[in-house]
């Protein structure tokens, strides 16, 4: 996936000069139609993971490895259309993997999709281990420190201020001793 620069929101032309995040999403950027497609591939495919994992029989994955692998597809959903509804606004939303019929879906209102944005990353947040627990070949996951960042600025962006507050302390509790 190439977004070269856009999860941080520190977006450079590749040259090293700054671009305005708003700049991103204007339709003479050449990136707009990239970072829209990059991003649906991500909603499309945790879409898929989550239909089948909602599908798994008990005993195939334990509770533990079902959460696990919830919480990295739900992060990723909710990054994904966090960041398509803060450059594009209202856009559409779907919540199962690929039909035909996504192909004519109407745009969802920007403050539902930052409310299934909030549900993601909440259900994400309350899922994933903490970093330190990934070992060996899981190395580099996400973690609960990234769905708790992620929460808290789409609270943020919704101006919810006391929730994205909430989420910041829990981030922020993640560091220190226990």
């Amino acid at each position: 996936i190439r977004l070269p620069g856009f999860i941080s929101n520190d977006v450079s032309n590749g040259e090293g000069n700054a671009v305005s995040f708003d700049r991103l999403f204007d339709n003479t950027y050449f990136l707009s139609d990239e970072n829209w497609r990059e991003l649906y591939k991500i909603v499309n495919n945790a879409n898929i993971v989550i239909g089948k994992l909602e599908g798994v029989e008990p005993g195939i994955l334990t509770d533990v490895e079902k959460n696990r692998d919830m919480g990295q597809v739900k992060f990723l959903r909710g990054f994904a259309f966090l960041h398509l509804t803060q450059g594009f606004g209202d856009i559409p939303m779907p919540l199962q993997g690929y039909t035909t019929t996504q192909n004519s879906m109407s745009c969802t209102p920007q403050a539902d999709v930052l409310k299934q944005v909030i549900a993601d990353l909440t259900d994400a947040a309350d899922k994933l281990p903490e970093v330190q627990e990934w070992a060996g070949a899981d190395l580099g996951r996400v973690g609960k420190g990234s769905a708790l960042g992620y929460l808290a600025l789409a609270n943020m962006y919704s101006q919810d201020w006391p929730t994205a507050g909430a989420a910041s302390e829990r981030l922020l509790s993640l560091t220190k001793p226990k």
